[in-house]
């Protein structure tokens, strides 16, 4: 700081000489003055003809090094500036405060359904996660035919009941019209959102740093390796491909100095994860993401 405050004494005398700052907004006794008679220019060696008898001058500096000294002054204080700018967001660190709902015994596959419970509490709406995953959760129970196994699309509907510890989930567009059929029955001016495609940065910068927690889906068990596993076909004659231990929870802060990220887990509780292990599942699981936020006209598209 203190290399700082003298470049920015250096600056400022070097500004005031070159005219960029008045001399009657300075104390005089920072500069030397001449009178009229006194003054030679560095050019002309022709005193100043517009000054009249006993006036007064501050004898001119070599423009060129004026310049030269000030730009060198100002690419200082800004490469002061960034690397203080840079060390402050590599220490960042932001964690909304938010209250964890246990999905377990209740909901032991119904994390997605509890994860906005979370987000809708935290919002002020006082509502149970029994009533997110009975009442507005779309749901589809599998069923055999001709030794086909037919179950939902898990992007619009949850595939098999939250409530059986042998059904599966669904994705980010199935929980914004969860969310949506609630918000409506409740006369609110704030709706879901689907905001998947967004990486985790632009998830903090436009959402977490300003108070907002959201949802995205990793995994569970400690942020497992997902993987390929049981296959079913919609009634449309889809083939849905499941990924073992997806998970939905809600994203709350991050500590870049420790590379932490904060989440609300329905399935531990309120806990952090590792920034690059959480980011990677983040990904594989295809970026999905979830806000609840103020509605605009014409929003209506932008939902699922």
């Amino acid at each position: 700081m203190k290399r700082k405050a003298a470049l920015a004494v250096a600056l400022t005398a070097i500004l005031s000489f070159s005219g960029c700052i008045k001399a009657d907004e300075t104390a005089k006794g920072t500069y030397y003055y001449a009178t009229a008679e006194e003054v030679v220019y560095p050019e002309t060696d022709i005193a100043d003809e517009n000054a009249g008898a006993g006036a007064v001058s501050i004898i001119p500096a070599a423009e060129e090094n004026i310049i030269n000294y000030a730009q060198l002054a100002i690419v200082e204080l800004e490469e002061e500036k960034k690397k203080e700018e840079a060390e402050a967001f590599a220490k960042k660190k932001v964690v909304i405060d938010v209250d964890n709902i246990l999905q377990n015994p209740q909901l032991p596959t119904g994390c997605e359904a509890v994860s906005l419970t979370i987000l809708l509490n935290h919002l002020g709406f006082k509502v149970d996660k029994m009533t997110i995953a009975e009442k507005y959760l779309p749901k589809q129970e599998f069923y055999m035919k001709n030794g086909v196994l037919y179950g939902a699309d898990v992007v619009n509907t949850f595939a098999g009941d939250p409530r059986n510890s042998y059904s599966y989930g669904c994705f980010a567009p199935c929980i914004v019209n969860t969310a949506h059929r609630f918000l409506k029955s409740n006369g609110s001016d704030i709706d879901a959102y689907n905001i998947s495609g967004k990486s985790l940065e632009e998830l903090f910068e436009q959402y977490i740093d300003k108070g907002q927690p959201v949802l995205i889906w990793i995994t569970s068990n400690g942020l497992k390796e997902p993987f390929k596993a049981e296959q079913w076909v919609t009634a449309d004659g889809k083939k849905v491909q499941w990924q073992r231990y997806e998970h939905c929870v809600v994203l709350t802060g991050y500590d870049r100095g420790k590379k932490q990220i904060f989440v609300s887990d329905p399935l531990v509780g309120n806990t952090s994860y590792n920034y690059d292990t959480l980011n990677l599942r983040y990904e594989q699981m295809g970026r999905q993401a979830v806000s609840i936020e103020k509605r605009a006209d014409g929003d209506d598209e932008a939902r699922a």
